[in-house]
Parts: structure tokens; sequence; C-alpha cells
């Protein structure tokens, strides 16, 4: 796990943070920023939520890829959480931090008829998808059980309870997590966790850069990423006592096309 400082100012490392600005308010107020996980940092969702959320929080960025530019008040660490190592090496980092909210954006595509799938294409799909956010998860919650207030919340889909064609193992994978979020919510619900599952559906990202469709290019058929950040940080600032327990978020009308892909 390799860290990148993704800061573009001038800066001063503090332990893990980079706190920048000349005046001790500035540095202050930076101080008393809550810290941020994010997965899948790198683009798509997890960008669009790095984007809107850095003025706000302090975020640790964690992706396969680097960023493409920096972020103000991001963090970010190269990160294969499809390889088992490079995912337990997280382990003892983030056991040292003080997470105030994770959100698990870090996701693929398999879209096959189910002869046609590769064992280890599905294992590395469900290693991503499901078992990335799970074992992340796992480490995080002793510590989180201990603060005043935690979110955990995941990126899921629309087709963890659609069915169709060749979304075999993408939907079980999803499903999965959607099982898996309803289970942790129950065993945090005595705790000052709150655990919100997101389930956009087509969305205007590279998220379907090597399948062959993507969402029909016209207003209306696709969600900006911009507007799953916002319901995250919509979870984000509701007041305790209150969880949003599972969010599906559409685009008004339904279309595919045959690859033209989002950049």
């Amino acid at each position: 796990m390799v860290l990148q400082d993704s800061v573009s100012t001038p800066s001063k490392k503090i332990g893990f943070f980079c706190l920048i600005g000349p005046s001790s308010t500035q540095k202050k107020t930076e101080d008393c920023m809550k810290t941020l996980l994010i997965t899948g940092v790198s683009r798509g969702i997890g960008l669009a939520c790095a984007k809107l959320l850095s003025s706000n929080y302090h975020i640790i960025g964690l992706s396969r890829s680097p960023l493409s530019s920096p972020i103000q008040n991001v963090t970010h660490y190269s990160c294969d959480l499809t390889n088992q190592n490079a995912l337990f090496s997280c382990k003892a980092f983030l056991e040292k931090q003080t997470i105030d909210a994770a959100i698990f954006c870090a996701g693929k595509g398999l879209f096959q008829h189910v002869e046609e799938v590769a064992i280890k294409e599905a294992k590395e799909l469900f290693a991503l998808n499901f078992f990335s956010a799970a074992f992340l998860t796992k480490w995080l919650l002793p510590k989180m059980k201990r603060q005043q207030r935690s979110d955990l919340i995941f990126i899921g889909s629309v087709a963890s309870s659609e069915a169709a064609k060749k979304n075999t193992f993408y939907g079980a994978s999803k499903a999965a997590l959607k099982a898996f979020t309803r289970s942790l919510r129950k065993e945090c619900a005595s705790s000052s966790i709150k655990v919100s599952l997101i389930e956009p559906g087509l969305c205007a990202t590279s998220f379907y850069a090597p399948l062959d469709f993507a969402p029909k290019q016209e207003e209306g058929y696709f969600l900006d990423p911009t507007e799953v950040a916002k319901t995250v940080s919509f979870i984000l600032e509701t007041e305790n006592g209150s969880v949003f327990e599972e969010i599906s978020l559409n685009p008004q009308k339904r279309g595919i096309e045959k690859k033209r892909p989002f950049a």
C-alpha cells in the first residue's frame, strides 16, 4: 500500500494528515474536521464523493489507480482491493486511524451468461464488490463502536434485486452486500453506528468502459455520479437517532445502448 499525498498547495505533514494554510484559525478548523474513508476514490462515484465532501472532511482514499489530479484534503493510498495481501495490509494502518465514516464505492461489473464466466473473474468480482467492503468494515468496527457517531455507507446497485440475463454474478455480488448491510445494521443498532445502503441505477461513469453496453446517452436515462455523492452527503448530515437504511436512486427513464461508454 503506497501513500500518495494528494494536496495541491504547500503543506506540513502532521502524522498522517496534511494541514494546510498559514493561519492558526484555518489549522484549528482543519483539526476539527472529521475523517472519511472512501474506497474506489479515483473514479466514478468514489471520485464524485471525494470532490463534493473534501471541503468539509479529511479524506483517506483507497483505489488501485492514482487520482488524475490532486484534491484538497484528500490523501490517496494505492491499494488493489481484489488482492488479499494488499487488502490485509490496510488492517494495521486503519486500526491506527480514527475514521468517522466509511463510504464503500469500489466495484466493477461482470455481465455474461453463467457458462461464460471464468472462475477467476467471478472471484475477483466478489473480492472487490463484497469482500473488500466486508473486511474493511470488520477492522473499522471496534473503534467506531466507541465513538459518539460513525457512519458506514455502502454503494450497492439496483441489480441486487433485479432479475436479468447476464446479471447472475454481478447481481449476486450486490445482493450479498445488501444482505450484509441488513444484518450489520441489526448488529450495530445498540451502538452509535449508522449503516446505510445506496442502490444507484444506471450512472454515467467509466464503470461501463470494459462492458459492451452503457446507459442511453440522452437526458433522463442516466444518473450523474454527483447525485449519488449528494445522497451520501445528505446521509452524513442527518441527526443522531435516525438512519436512512436503504435508498434506491434511479434515472427517470430506463434504456441502454451498445458500447458508447462514458469517459
